[in-house]
């Protein structure tokens, strides 16, 4: 039953989400403990955009929708739960390619409607933003954030959770249906503060 709590089941306040992202041809899946703990986190690449010299939006989105099932599968296992012990799932609803945003909104809101948990819609230029949390904890507020995605720039603010402000890019931002394929964000952080980057699984299904 989908529903039904594992072996893994969590105790007392602890919350299990489910991230999605599928912004691009990269699917990324990944479970969260109590918004700092990385229980799983796995990357399918889509090897056949190759043969076209770029990114094919149409069949971007076809890989997503074969990839998402097992991707969500084999990261449960290597998180050591079972789908009815997620609490919440997390899905980019913006930016990135239309066809692949849809596909992953669309399977976070059955999934989440299966299971009775709510979904959250996630920008995932922010999320990048407040990725080095995971690691450092919060702050130190504010900060400068460098953000280098695809083919811009940009240079943000950061105060705090949701108070931000722009600096400046190479591109006008946000743009809700631009093409971005994410691969860097970065905090220009105080002195002594390092900055160290997260290694999830490639796994190939």
């Amino acid at each position: 039953m989908i529903g039904a709590p594992g072996p893994g089941a969590m105790t007392g306040a602890a919350r299990l989400v489910l991230g999605i992202e599928t912004s691009c041809d990269d699917t990324s899946v990944a479970v969260l403990e109590d918004a700092r703990t990385l229980r799983a986190h796995l990357i399918a690449g889509q090897d056949l955009h190759r043969l076209y010299g770029g990114v094919v939006p149409e069949l971007a989105a076809r890989a997503h929708l074969e990839l998402l099932p097992r991707l969500v599968a084999a990261a449960l296992a290597e998180a050591g739960v079972a789908a009815g012990d997620l609490t919440a799932v997390a899905v980019t609803r913006a930016p990135g390619l239309v066809g692949s945003l849809v596909v992953g909104v669309a399977f976070a809101k059955a999934y989440a409607l299966a299971l009775g948990i709510p979904v959250v819609g996630v920008n995932h230029i922010e999320g990048h933003l407040h990725a080095t949390a995971l690691e450092h904890g919060e702050g130190p507020w504010p900060a400068v954030a460098l953000v280098v995605s695809g083919g811009h720039t940009e240079l943000v603010e950061v105060r705090g959770f949701g108070a931000y402000r722009w600096l400046g890019s190479t591109r006008a931002w946000p743009v809700a249906a631009e093409p971005r394929c994410c691969t860097i964000a970065a905090w220009v952080m105080a002195p002594g503060l390092s900055a160290r980057s997260a290694s999830p699984s490639r796994v190939k299904l």
